[in-house]
C-alpha cells in the first residue's frame, strides 16, 4: 500500500505511523513536505481573509524547527527503513519493498505566492 500525502495532512494523522508498526501494516508513506499548511493559505487567499490582505499566514508554516517525518516515524517504531529524499530524480529505495512501514520525506518548495 502506498500513501501519497502532504505536510499538513500528515500532521493530522501522525498516529498512523504507530498503528502501522503495531499491526505490521506494509504501508509506504510518501510525504510531500512543503513545511506548511498550504491548502489553508490557498483557501484563506481565495476567501480574501485577513491573512491574505497582509500576506501573513499565522501558524500555517511548519518551520523553526522544520518537521522531521523520518524522526517522527522512527519515534513511533515505524522507521525501520526510513529515508529522506530531496529534489527530483531520486530513486525509490529498494528497502521500501521489505514489507514493513516505511516513510519517504520528499522536501519540496514551500514558497507560497499570493
Amino acid at each position: 500500500m502506498v500513501a501519497l500525502i502532504a505536510t499538513g495532512s500528515a500532521m493530522y494523522t501522525i498516529q498512523s505511523f504507530w498503528t502501522a508498526a503495531h499491526d505490521s501494516i506494509p504501508v509506504v508513506w510518501i510525504i510531500f513536505n512543503n513545511a506548511s499548511y498550504r491548502i489553508l493559505k490557498q483557501r484563506t487567499l481565495a476567501l480574501k481573509g485577513f491573512s491574505a490582505e497582509d500576506d501573513k499566514y499565522v501558524a500555517m508554516d511548519l518551520v523553526n524547527p522544520r518537521l522531521d517525518y523520518v524522526g517522527l516515524a522512527k519515534a513511533r517504531r515505524a522507521g525501520r527503513a526510513c529515508r529522506e529524499v530531496r529534489g527530483r530524480g531520486s530513486r525509490h529505495p529498494s528497502r521500501a519493498r521489505s514489507g514493513g512501514p516505511y516513510v519517504i520525506d520528499v522536501r519540496i518548495d514551500g514558497s507560497f505566492k499570493s
